[in-house]
C-alpha cells in the first residue's frame, strides 16, 4: 500500500527543507528560491479540514474556561529551525504589534478575515536620513516629541529600544487572500486584529521565537512623525514613517493553548 501524506505533513517537509539549518545560518535569500515558492504554493492550499480545525469547539472551551484570552495558540510542529502552529484570534481582540528578530514568516488564512498592520525595517542608510531629518526639524516638535527622537539619535541601534521604521497601507485579509509574508527587514514587526468575527491562520516562522538566541518577541506602540522639512533620498513616502517604542507585553493581551487535533507530522 502507498500511503500518500496529508497535506499539513507535505508543508511541514517543505518548511523543513526550506529552511533547514536556518537558525544557524539565518540566510536572507531564502524567499528568492525555488524552494520557498513551492512551500507557499504548498500552503496556500491548506483549509482547516487539513488539520482537523473546529472553531465552534475552540470557542466553546473558551467559555467553559471562563478565559479572557485574546488569542488561542495550537503548535502543530517545531524543531529548531521551524515552527508551524495555528493562531485563533478571538472577535474583537488583537495580537498586538510585535516583531520577529532574524526571521522569516509566512501566514496562510483559515477562516474569517483579519486586518493586518505590516511596518519594515530601513537599512542603515535610510535610517541615518530620516533620523537627521527628525532632527532637523526639532525646533517645529513638541518637547515630549523631540526628547523621543533624540532618544534614538543617541543610542546604539543594537539596542533596538527605538526603532524608525516604514509604515505598510494596512490589509483585510481572508482564506482568499495572498499569503502574508515577512522578513528579516520586511513586514517584519506587524499586528493583527479580528474587528469582524473570530479569526484563524496557519503561521510558520523560521527560526523560531528562542530566548536563548535573542529571538524574544517584542512588542511595541507607534508614533507617526510630523516632518516641516521634505524628506529626500528615502525609496518611500515621508507620510510613511513610524517611530516605535518597545514597551512591556500589553496587560490585556492574554494568550492560552490548544491540543492539535489533525492527522500526525514529523
Amino acid at each position: 500500500w502507498i500511503i500518500m501524506a496529508s497535506k499539513i505533513q507535505k508543508v511541514v517537509s517543505l518548511a523543513k527543507q526550506t529552511f533547514y539549518r536556518n537558525s544557524i545560518n539565518c540566510s536572507t535569500d531564502i524567499h528568492g528560491s525555488d524552494a520557498f515558492a513551492t512551500l507557499c504554493s504548498a500552503v496556500s492550499q491548506i483549509v482547516c479540514q487539513d488539520v482537523n480545525l473546529d472553531l465552534e469547539k475552540l470557542e466553546n472551551q473558551r467559555k467553559e474556561k471562563g478565559s479572557k484570552a485574546s488569542i488561542s495558540f495550537i503548535e502543530i510542529y517545531e524543531n529548531s529551525d521551524i515552527s508551524v502552529g495555528i493562531f485563533v484570534v478571538f472577535s474583537g481582540h488583537v495580537i498586538p504589534l510585535h516583531d520577529h528578530p532574524g526571521m522569516h514568516g509566512i501566514l496562510k488564512i483559515l477562516t474569517g478575515s483579519a486586518k493586518v498592520q505590516s511596518y519594515s525595517l530601513l537599512g542603515q542608510e535610510e535610517e541615518k536620513r530620516v533620523s537627521n531629518a527628525l532632527i532637523g526639524d526639532s525646533k517645529s516638535k513638541p518637547n515630549d516629541v523631540m526628547n523621543y527622537i533624540k532618544s534614538f539619535h543617541n543610542r546604539s541601534l543594537k539596542q533596538n529600544d527605538v526603532l524608525i521604521t516604514r509604515r505598510h497601507r494596512p490589509k483585510i485579509v481572508d482564506s482568499s487572500s495572498s499569503l502574508c509574508v515577512l522578513t528579516p527587514s520586511e513586514s517584519n514587526i506587524h499586528e493583527i486584529s479580528a474587528d469582524n468575527g473570530t479569526v484563524t491562520f496557519l503561521d510558520i516562522l523560521s527560526p523560531p521565537y528562542d530566548d536563548f538566541s535573542n529571538r524574544t518577541c517584542h512588542y511595541y506602540s507607534v508614533t507617526t512623525p510630523i516632518f516641516i522639512t521634505t524628506l529626500n533620498s528615502v525609496s518611500f513616502p515621508v507620510e510613511d514613517v513610524a517611530l516605535m517604542q518597545r514597551i512591556p507585553t500589553p496587560t490585556d493581551f492574554r494568550c492560552i493553548s490548544s491540543d492539535y487535533e489533525g492527522s500526525p507530522v514529523h
